[in-house]
């Protein structure tokens, strides 16, 4: 399933989607009777490393062996689909960062992709695609660790999205973004100590938002935004300090966010920013000269009336107060997939004689009309009670004759668990948040937002943000 920039990227995800979808259930519906009349060829390019996987099965393999064709076919497609999401997050958000909270809702969506195929992999396929690849063979996307890295990319970008909003509403808290700053930290660090450790060559995956920038691999600007975030928490923090007149602790806070952006030749083995802004990082060049200076301007003014009026101890770092806990409120919006349900269809001969039957029995004074169960093959096991309907041999429908073709409602499972999830926050009057309270928004206020987002702690906390 191929696609395009602009509509072309929506037809995928309304057609390719779809279509993904039933490729994988129909197999699962009877995987033992899978066969094929003729090569079935699995081709992808990696958009990571660059590296094409081709798998071809032949009319002779074993039914597992065509199961893992679907399975590389799917879980690419899956991981293809994720980074068209991440895309379309951003063309969402835009230049002008006019939509942060849809530009949210897709990284949820695409954490959501990543985490159905990291969980997928985990249970079933990875042991299917190393019958026909083997694990060095296999693309890396498959590697649900590296599944669970982007899905955590994409948590971390949803997050800068709520504090995005919350500056741009002019009500954040210095305490609060420092504590949803460290969370973002906390993402992304999870997210490059899984590239570190299940990657590979670090310097040959791509960048996930321009590719073809050889000097901005993936692990590089992961690298660089852990710098950048963890230095906000310390500039947001040391704000809180100054405020409440601790300010020794202010200025060691201050020194060290000033630190966390410092050139640096290699930003994987030293906290910081490269020297040379290329490529990927040649438009954060302004904005990062700007942070930069407003750090040296802040300091000089901190240092010189510490020195002049207060007096203050100013703190090694190591000796400074501990930062907060970081706060993690992004949570995964779940894919939908349906349930594949086998179905025991009857044949015709058999579907005629259960027709005569039904007639039979609906005829006064005729003898009782054998059970169903005797005119359908021994082996068969009973019909499940779905949504059936049987059709006579002369096409006419018959409401409550047992049925001979079928059509099923698609079931949708209740969604896994994520790792960072919290139980549901209850709604209704008098809800309150005990992670919205942690944060320091006064309780009525936490009800109000609450009530507002139907007891969705994320969306009460956006709301909270843009100063409601």
């Amino acid at each position: 399933a191929g696609w395009s920039a602009g509509d072309g990227r929506m037809r995928w995800e309304e057609r390719g989607g779809a279509g993904t979808r039933m490729m994988w259930c129909c197999p699962q519906v009877n995987p033992e009777g899978l066969q094929l009349g003729s090569d079935f060829v699995v081709e992808w390019p990696s958009p990571l490393n660059r590296i094409a996987t081709k798998v071809k099965i032949k009319p002779s393999a074993e039914p597992s062996q065509i199961l893992a064709g679907f399975h590389l076919e799917a879980t690419m497609v899956l991981a293809t689909k994720g980074m068209v999401q991440m895309v379309d997050a951003r063309d969402t958000l835009g230049e002008d960062l006019v939509d942060p909270k849809g530009a949210a809702e897709r990284l949820k969506s695409a954490a959501g992709t990543f985490e159905y195929l990291r969980e997928q992999l985990e249970k079933e396929w990875s042991g299917s695609l190393n019958s026909v690849l083997g694990a060095a063979q296999r693309p890396i996307e498959s590697n649900p660790n590296i599944c669970a890295a982007f899905r955590d990319l994409c948590l971390a970008n949803a997050q800068q999205m709520a504090i995005l909003v919350s500056l741009q509403s002019g009500n954040g808290k210095p305490t609060l973004l420092s504590k949803l700053s460290l969370g973002v930290h906390s993402l992304l660090k999870n997210a490059l100590d899984r590239f570190k450790a299940h990657g590979g060559d670090l310097s040959n995956l791509a960048c996930a938002v321009s590719k073809n920038d050889p000097s901005c691999p993936l692990p590089i600007f992961l690298a660089c935004q852990i710098s950048l975030w963890q230095s906000l928490a310390y500039y947001w923090q040391s704000v809180t300090y100054w405020d409440k007149a601790e300010y020794g602790q202010g200025i060691a806070y201050l020194k060290q966010a000033h630190a966390l952006v410092a050139d640096v030749k290699d930003p994987l083995k030293a906290p910081g920013i490269p020297r040379h802004h290329t490529g990927q990082f040649g438009e954060l060049t302004q904005p990062l000269s700007e942070y930069k200076a407003l750090l040296n301007e802040l300091l000089a003014g901190f240092t010189r009336e510490n020195n002049q009026i207060y007096f203050s101890a100013v703190p090694a770092l190591a000796d400074a107060d501990v930062l907060p806990a970081p706060v993690v409120m992004m949570k995964t919006i779940a894919f939908p997939t349906p349930t594949p349900v086998p179905l025991q269809l009857q044949s015709r001969a058999q579907a005629a004689a259960l027709a005569a039957a039904a007639a039979t029995a609906a005829t006064p004074g005729s003898p009782p009309a054998p059970p169903a169960s005797t005119l359908a093959s021994p082996e068969a096991p009973p019909p499940p009670e779905y949504n059936v309907l049987a059709v006579l041999p002369d096409g006419a429908s018959t409401p409550g004759a047992p049925p001979a073709y079928a059509t099923v409602t698609t079931i949708e499972p209740e969604p896994p668990a994520y790792p960072g999830a919290t139980a549901p926050t209850p709604s209704g009057p008098g809800a309150t948040s005990s992670r919205l309270q942690a944060m320091g928004f006064p309780p009525a206020a936490i009800q109000r937002a609450l009530a507002e987002a139907q007891g969705n702690e994320e969306a009460a906390l956006e709301l909270l943000l843009s100063g409601m």
